[in-house]
């Protein structure tokens, strides 16, 4: 592999994705983009977290892993100055973009937001699914994981007072306001958090501990096809 600097958005995304694996390679830290999809053009890698415009423009192939979100932010005094209205103009017109996703991606379907529904009672289990340990993870952990492969960003709705594992601080974390009333209660409060960002949604209840991301992706197409 060809890694990125400590620090970087990039290294943070690729050291929780390895969970402290060290693969060959994991010293070489590039302090750019640019610099990684380079080293795989120059055969000096086989692969590396980058950019997909970056990878395709070095014509790389490109698998995504996971979108970022940047706040544009400008003071007040020079939000009508030219370059800052161009800005706006061209973010505009590719978030209302249909078709090749919201920022430029082939084949990348960011339009969905998950809703995992962890507020169970478990009384079949006799013990909280949500803590139930699971390939060295907790259920929830896991489920969580492999839905942020598929859609973002990820409610996950659990009961009043719940303990909850330790979740990505990505990850959207809300409770049901009463006990007791069952999944259609929680999915509206997790619709209701999640659909302030994205428009459709996937719904999941936590009791497919062997789910996997390629059965997601096709239930995420499912609604749009």
């Amino acid at each position: 592999m060809v890694n990125r600097n400590q620090g970087s958005g990039t290294r943070a995304l690729i050291d929780r994705l390895l969970q402290g694996v060290r693969p060959a390679g994991y010293a070489v830290q590039p302090r750019n983009h640019h610099a990684v999809a380079a080293a795989i053009v120059q055969h000096r890698a086989d692969w590396g977290v980058t950019l997909d415009t970056i990878a395709r423009n070095a014509g790389l192939g490109f698998l995504p892993l996971r979108e970022e979100r940047y706040d544009f932010v400008v003071p007040r005094s020079r939000a009508h100055r030219p370059a800052v209205l161009a800005v706006q103009e061209t973010a505009d017109r590719a978030v209302h973009a249909r078709g090749v996703g919201a920022h430029g991606h082939e084949g990348a379907d960011v339009t969905a937001g998950g809703i995992v529904l962890c507020g169970g009672r478990s009384r079949r289990m006799g013990s909280p699914k949500a803590l139930l340990p699971f390939g060295g993870e907790t259920m929830l952990q896991r489920v969580v994981r492999l839905l942020g492969t598929v859609v973002s960003p990820i409610a996950v709705v659990g009961a009043p007072l719940q303990s909850l594992p330790d979740l990505s601080a990505d990850v959207i974390v809300t409770f049901d306001d009463r006990e007791g009333r069952g999944p259609l209660r929680g999915s509206a409060r997790g619709t209701h958090r999640a659909s302030r960002q994205r428009r459709d949604r996937v719904r999941h209840e936590l009791r497919c501990p062997a789910l996997r991301s390629g059965l997601l992706a096709e239930d995420d197409r499912a609604p749009r096809r």
